[in-house]
């Protein structure tokens, strides 16, 4: 029994394996399938790699034979027009435009002519009717329905629209040469109709007899280029000159540099063989291995060739421009590398050849020849007659307001009024180079102006190309705007026009940007319109085209540009403009790239002082915790549960809660509770010291090692060149310069060696580098120019502590040691970041500071007789006069006390100060501050009149507007109800107050320095002095020593110009002070060294 059962469980066994071998077999047979299956795609696929090897091969030689084909047909079409016995018109077809116009007789009077025989002339009607009966013929020989291309033509001739590039005219010329090809009759009448249907007059040269005759609009005429939408490459010299001509006959036209950031496909090509490992990389992550063989071999032939040829690295690949909607014309300044498929994106290589060099120098005779009425960037504008056009549209507009005002004054309630009849004449938009197809001009030469976007990046990249290439760099001195300072005019307070964060490639124009500004200012409609099409080049664009956002920031920046220049003209705004902020851009694209001069060790020595006094203040502060635990003063939550809760410190009354409810532990509570406790007093401290370490001292010295960094790199790769200078810009300069040299830079010697000094201001040992940071233009609403990366211009003046020391065992003479009750010794330390800020060997540093320019604009506007007296150039002192006014008394009488109060009091109600803010700077309780405030104001009736009448007009317009003439619009003011709209109302008119105040003296600053930039180049100092940096009301110079005196008497004399310039009734002192380092400036007078009369004393 048992042995059946052992039996039955083999048979079950046997047949278990049997039914697994069978499924192994099954698995097999599927695996050896799936294998035959993988072996016919893989050959396949090596079959179609090899046929598409094969059919680039065969493109490669198609393209070669279509060349020689190509120069064939060339050379039978000139062999075709040689033998015909009269002239003909040019016609050229290797740009698919229209070619240029012939001549003016038909050709039977040319023949007859030739022949000596006299035809009577042909009546006007007759030549039409022929030119008619000849265009019918011609098409009719060829064999065409014509339809439809006559109806274009009909068209074109009666509307006036372009000659160049219609449909007719290209299937016009399409004929001709296949009728020349084939010595066809018809061709001679095509040739016949296609002079005439160019020599059509239009309506624009019939309301303009003269401007046929203009060389540039005849030559515009002519233009090959063709205007059809799409992207369109100038790549060759004549067709250089037509853009040239093209650009020069259009109103507005748009630009923009196309760099190696925009939208790449690859990374930037950096040095000789960064192209070919970009491709490579490219070519790896698409797993291509023929493509990489491809590639090694290319790699092989570079590397014999690199000794052949100089190949250098550039940011900038060429410049785009736009005359007209979804057209763009691109000029490359690149060439590509051959054999490489555009599969692995867009490829390119710089290197210098003579026809780059010859679109480079068309490049610069378009931005460096302005035409006669033009405004241009390098040239120097006249502040007087911006002053007067402000002028003018301000007494236009208080013509208009005052009697709503005087209206209101009675009934109680304010209107607004119409200004659309203050907006001054085209004309007078075209006396500063502003020229706009908005604007409706009927001047036969109405000036051509460029429009970009992001302008000072593109400045930069145009002045400075690289020594290797042989180009010349060139300061753009057309009239020019960028649209995102036009846009900013408009209104200040928009942050769609601030710019944005620096990448690693800096600050450059973006499309996103220009897009989002052009739909906020003319809708969804202008953006499709600029761009054309969705599936046109523009805006479906293309894998690896890196030029395409600069074609589509041109045409953008042109659309964005006709579209504000009505308003612009309307609000007043194109003076200020082109006379001060256009200009300002030229000035502060070479103020970043001079850089800062700053010694990193001046800066490390300062820091071991300032980490022991925060340590003994975190020591102090520990013993009143509980039981004597030491906590970090910058944890404000710990810092709050001391305070209120352990030390039970009574808050102040007002400000004392967050937001959130908590109590506060600001800077004011702090204040207030230092007279309970000596502990917010040590963590007032605290606080300023950390922020004085973390704020500047590590972030500043963390931006200088990587300069250090990248410094010693530039040496050792100069070393290696044999060649260790680099070009910096510098002074604004208006004509090309030697290759190598920065255009900005011309004229100032503001070269800049590896080392970071500059040109003549020291040795490689010198341990100075250049920081170069951001002026920001458009980032605030008042007009002031602001700074990041780093903000150079919040670098704070020297800070003093105590630094607590052992007590030694003898005492040393010195007046900075003392001992207090404990016998613990105290030093006198100052933390001076600004004293890193040094100037080179052979040079210092001059800061040209206007004494209380804000003040004084205020009396001039006010025309206060007690602030215009106090201000007056016999006072030595105008704050201990002010408050010698208010309380009364002789200035002998005034303690520093009382003037401190009259100056806070007087800045008080220049900034809007409210009455919280108010007793913080007076150090007094609210209750006495509106007394202090009433009191001073009682004494200056004027002034307090005068602002009241600034609230009032702008409450009528809508806005307020500074001494140049920008407007700042307010809405704010104009709010109704209580609670947020009185607090509303509040806030707009203490606004009102500071940007006009704060505005104008922005203005008579951005004015100084565009002047002082034109009077250094003129009287050839700029060799000798370069502008480094702007903080607000201070210009800070680099000057060499033996220029000192004649640099000084000039920034002196322009800066005080300011108020003949702008027509001020106060005089605007300027105090001038020179020091080996920005932290150890002395006051300088000229006459200390000439023995001339001194120009005055400036207090602050």
């Amino acid at each position: 029994m048992v042995c059946q059962d052992h039996a039955q469980q083999r048979h079950r066994d046997v047949a278990a394996l049997q039914e697994e071998l069978q499924r192994y077999n099954w698995q097999y047979q599927q695996l050896q399938q799936q294998a035959a299956s993988l072996q016919q795609q893989a050959a396949h696929e090596q079959r179609e790699r090899s046929e598409a090897k094969v059919q680039l091969a065969l493109l490669f030689a198609d393209r070669q034979r279509n060349k020689a084909q190509l120069k064939q047909l060339r050379l039978e079409v000139e062999q075709v027009r040689a033998q015909a016995a009269r002239p003909l018109g040019s016609v050229v077809l290797l740009s698919g435009a229209a070619a240029a116009g012939g001549k003016d007789e038909s050709d039977a009077e040319e023949a007859a002519r030739c022949a000596g025989v006299s035809q009577p002339p042909v009546p006007a009607c007759e030549q039409q009717k022929q030119r008619s009966m000849s265009t019918v013929s011609a098409m009719d020989t060829m064999g065409l329905t014509a339809s439809a291309d006559m109806q274009r033509v009909s068209a074109n001739e009666h509307d006036g629209g372009s000659h160049a590039g219609t449909a007719a005219e290209q299937q016009l010329q399409v004929q001709q040469v296949v009728a020349e090809r084939q010595v066809n009759p018809g061709a001679q009448q095509l040739q016949q109709q296609l002079r005439q249907a160019r020599q059509l007059p239009s309506k624009r040269s019939s309301s303009s007899p003269d401007s046929s005759t203009q060389p540039e609009q005849q030559a515009a005429k002519n233009s090959r280029l063709p205007r059809v939408a799409g992207i369109h490459e100038v790549a060759k010299p004549k067709d250089m000159q037509q853009l040239q001509a093209l650009l020069a006959a259009s109103p507005a036209w748009g630009f923009s540099v196309a760099f190696d950031t925009d939208g790449a496909a690859l990374p930037r090509p950096t040095g000789r063989t960064g192209v070919a490992a970009a491709v490579a990389a490219a070519a790896a992550a698409a797993d291509d291995e023929w493509l990489l063989e491809e590639l090694r071999q290319q790699q092989q032939g570079q590397q014999q060739r690199q000794h052949r040829s100089k190949e250098w690295s550039w940011s900038v690949l060429g410049v785009a421009f736009s005359v007209a909607d979804a057209c763009a014309y691109y000029v490359p300044l690149t060439r590509k590398i051959p054999g490489v498929v555009e599969a692995a994106g867009d490829p390119r290589r710089v290197g210098s050849s003579e026809r780059l060099r010859q679109l480079w120098q068309g490049l610069a005779d378009i931005f460096t020849s302005s035409k006669d009425s033009g405004s241009g960037l390098a040239g120097s504008s006249s502040i007087a007659a911006v002053a007067a056009a402000s002028n003018a549209c301000t007494a236009a507009v208080d013509a208009l307001v005052a009697p709503a005002i005087a209206a209101a004054a009675t009934t109680g309630r304010m209107q607004e009024v119409d200004l659309s009849r203050v907006c001054p004449p085209v004309a007078a938009a075209e006396a500063w180079g502003f020229g706009s197809s908005n604007l409706n001009s009927s001047s036969s030469t109405c000036a051509s102006l460029g429009a970009s976007y992001g302008l000072k990046s593109q400045l930069a990249a145009l002045a400075s190309p690289p020594p290797a290439s042989g180009f010349a760099g060139f300061v753009v001195d057309a009239p020019v705007v960028d649209v995102r300072i036009a846009a900013w005019l408009l209104q200040p307070d928009d942050k769609g026009t601030e710019e944005g964060g620096k990448g690693p490639c800096g600050r450059r124009p973006d499309v996103a940007g220009l897009q989002a500004l052009l739909a906020r200012h003319a809708g969804q409609a202008a953006v499709a319109a600029a761009l054309g099409p969705q599936e046109g080049p523009l805006a479906a664009g293309g894998t690896g085209l890196r030029h395409l956002a600069a074609c589509r920031r041109a045409c953008l920046a042109l659309k964005l540009h006709n579209a504000l220049a009505p308003r612009l003209q309307a609000d007043c705004a194109i003076p200020a403009l082109m006379g001060v902020e256009m200009p300002l851009v030229a000035v502060l694209a070479a103020m970043e790239a001079r850089g800062m001069p700053c010694r990193p060790a001046a800066l490390s020595s300062q820091a071991p002082a300032m980490d022991a006094r925060l340590a003994q203040l975190e020591a102090a502060a520990a013993a009143y915790n509980t039981g004597g635990a030491a906590f970090s003063l910058t944890a404000t939550k710990k810092v709050r549960q001391l305070l209120f809760d352990k030390l039970k410190l009574k808050p102040p009354a007002r400000n004392s809660h967050t937001r959130g409810g908590e109590q506060s532990s600001s800077c004011e509570v702090l204040q207030a509770l230092a007279a309970q406790h000596p502990l917010p007093g040590l963590i007032l401290q605290h606080r300023k010291l950390h922020k004085l370490k973390t704020g500047f001292m590590t972030s500043l010295g963390a931006k200088l090692a990587e300069l250090q960094q990248q410094q010693q790199q530039q040496q050792q790769a100069a070393a290696s060149r044999g060649s260790g200078c680099t070009a910096v810009p510098g002074g604004a300069a208006a004509a090309m310069v030697p290759a190598g040299q920065c255009a900005l830079s011309a004229g100032d010697s503001s070269a800049v060696t590896s080392d970071g000094s500059a040109a003549g201001g020291g040795s490689s040992d010198s341990g100075i580098v250049r920081i170069c940071g951001s002026f920001l233009q458009t980032n605030t609403a008042t007009g002031r120019l602001s700074m990041d990366d780093p903000a150079l211009q919040t670098i704070p003046r020297p800070v003093d502590f105590l630094l607590e020391l052992p007590a030694p065992a003898s005492q040393p003479s010195s007046s900075e040691l003392s001992h207090n009750a404990g016998g613990v010794q105290l030093q006198q330390v100052q933390v001076n970041v600004r004293a890193a800020f040094v100037a080179p060997p052979g040079w210092v540093l001059l800061s040209a500071d206007y004494s209380q320019v804000e003040l004084r604009l205020m009396a001039h506007l006010s025309q206060d007789p007690q602030l215009l007296a106090a201000l007056a150039p016999h006072q030595s002192d105008p704050f201990k006069a002010l408050a010698a006014q208010w309380l009364h008394l002789p200035q002998e009488q005034v303690t520093p006390v009382q003037r401190g109060q009259a100056k806070r009091l007087a800045y008080g109600l220049l900034y809007g100060m409210g009455a919280q803010a108010l007793a913080a700077e007076l150090g007094v309780e609210v209750a006495e501050a509106l007394r202090l405030a009433d009191d001073f104001r009682r004494s200056h009736a004027a002034l307090d009149a005068w602002m009241a009448c600034v609230v009032r007009r702008c409450t009528v317009t809508g806005w307020v507007a500074t001494l140049a003439g920008r407007r700042r619009r307010l809405p704010g003011i104009r709010a109704a109800g209580n609670g947020w709209g009185n607090e509303q109302q509040a806030q707009a008119a203490r606004r009102a107050v500071n940007t006009t105040c704060q505005g104008s003296a922005a203005d008579v600053v951005k004015g100084a320095m565009v002047v002082l930039a034109g009077q250094l180049r003129a009287s050839g100092l700029g060799k000798h002095c370069r502008l480094l940096l702007q903080v607000h009301d201070e210009l800070l110079f680099e000057v060499a020593r033996p220029h000192l005196q004649q640099v000084s008497a000039l920034v002196r004399d322009v800066m005080e110009g300011a108020q003949q310039a702008w027509g001020l009734s106060v005089a605007v002192p300027v105090k001038v002070a020179v020091g080996p380092s920005w932290g150890q400036l002395q006051e300088y007078r000229e006459h200390d060294h000439t023995g001339g009369s001194s120009a005055g004393a400036a207090v602050d």
